[in-house]
């Protein structure tokens, strides 16, 4: 498979059984990309990480088509996560306070996201520096996030807020 010479070039770490649904781009990869088993990364996905920098994708997460993930600082994403189609995750945004500054000429700033286990992120959401999204978390579509999200927790809008908590008993998974 072509996406094999991924791993070491591109990719610190590509764990078996991942597949890639069409094209992979990649931004900087001087940072350390490790990409875990059984994943799914759909058409288009853009992948950076910069000189010192973290992206770790876990196992059995799925990354639909068009999703930017841009790491400057790190960004981590637990195991059995879905993220929808055309999300950016970035932890990093441009400085603009300085009105006598074009933006283009001031700083970036940021800080590390943690995305945790089993979270469904709906299409179009953005994810912005220093957000930390609890495990077990629902983020509904074209969301804006850039403030922590509670384990469990419901949250959408811009910017996204919480608006009720996933609880009750368990079912049996569909066989589909």
């Amino acid at each position: 498979m072509w996406y094999a010479s991924l791993r070491g070039t591109f990719v610190r770490r590509l764990g078996g059984g991942t597949k890639f649904y069409g094209r992979i781009r990649f931004g900087s990869v001087e940072g350390n990309i490790d990409i875990g088993k059984n994943c799914g990364i759909g058409d288009d996905v853009f992948l950076s990480a910069s000189r010192g920098a973290f992206l770790r994708l876990g196992d059995n997460s799925m990354f639909n088509t068009g999703c930017h993930l841009v790491a400057v600082y790190g960004i981590e994403i637990g195991s059995n996560t879905r993220v929808g189609e055309y999300c950016s995750i970035r932890d990093q945004n441009h400085e603009f306070k300085f009105s006598d500054a074009p933006i283009s000429s001031q700083a970036f700033f940021g800080a590390a996201i943690r995305i945790g286990q089993d979270v469904w992120i709906g299409r179009g959401v953005f994810v912005g520096p220093g957000v930390d999204i609890g495990d077990g978390a629902v983020i509904g579509a074209n969301s804006v996030v850039t403030r922590s999200i509670p384990s469990y927790s419901i949250a959408v809008g811009a910017p996204a807020r919480v608006i009720g908590r996933r609880e009750g008993l368990s079912r049996p998974a569909l066989g589909v």
